[in-house]
């Protein structure tokens, strides 16, 4: 009699278990299909009482939904639970270089990517390589004339019916037929327009402050204000 008591017992923990890792599934599938609020509400509802081996999956979990509702801070602290309970896990680290990448510290960044590289995870291995590599062209002024080149390049480009080029600066009513006449072709190449907008900032004296994540870089204008490119063209193609 004890032993089969022990045995429900035994049931009971590892059914709890895996009930709990099937809700931590189901708000990764929420997160997919582009549903963070819901994602949370069900994270916040089971969170309570996880199994010590459950903690890494629930804090990574955590971290992206929150990253996707915005809420940096907090997936951070969430990522920087995952190192705590399972410090092998490269995926936290990786996670952690990219949001310490989108605040520009570039430091803090590699030494993340490092850890990241030195784990057994060879996805994350590569594509911690990947963004040391973006690193050093960023820190070595490859990527800012690479960003110089392709705006000059959509700047000479045809793209209306009557074969009128952008220019440089670019001129709005161009893109404006552009976009009347082939809208698809104008969206698809919005980093080019981005990237033109920002260089002719830069003409202007402004400097880039080029991030991980493109459309995250931003010009410093003379005035030391912001510029942000990148919005600035998604507005013009009504995608914003």
């Amino acid at each position: 009699m004890f032993w089969k008591f022990i045995e429900i017992i035994v049931r009971i923990l590892y059914f709890r278990r895996f009930y709990k890792a099937k809700k931590i599934g189901a708000a990764g599938d929420l997160l997919a299909n582009g549903k963070p609020e819901a994602a949370l509400k069900l994270l916040e509802k089971h969170g309570n009482s996880m199994h010590e081996s459950l903690l890494p999956l629930f804090a990574f979990t955590q971290g992206k939904v929150l990253e996707a509702l915005g809420r940096i801070d907090e997936a951070e602290k969430a990522y920087q639970a995952v190192v705590l309970t399972s410090p092998s896990n490269s995926r936290a680290d990786f996670e952690l270089a990219l949001i310490a990448g989108k605040r520009f510290d570039f430091v803090e960044c590699r030494k993340w990517l490092n850890r990241a590289i030195d784990k057994e995870d060879e996805v994350i291995k590569e594509r911690a390589t990947d963004v040391l590599n973006l690193l050093d062209s960023i820190e070595n002024g490859t990527r800012e004339t690479e960003f110089k080149n392709r705006a000059e390049e959509l700047s000479k480009r045809k793209v209306t019916p009557e074969d009128l080029e952008i220019g440089f600066p670019p001129s709005l009513e161009v893109i404006k037929k552009w976009l009347e006449s082939d809208k698809e072709d104008a969206v698809k190449s919005i980093d080019e327009i981005a990237l033109l907008f920002g260089q002719a900032e830069v003409a202007n004296g402004g400097k880039w402050k080029i991030a991980l994540a493109i459309d995250d870089t931003v010009v410093i204008k003379k005035d030391s204000s912001q510029y942000h490119p990148f919005k600035e063209a998604a507005s013009i193609l009504g995608l914003e």
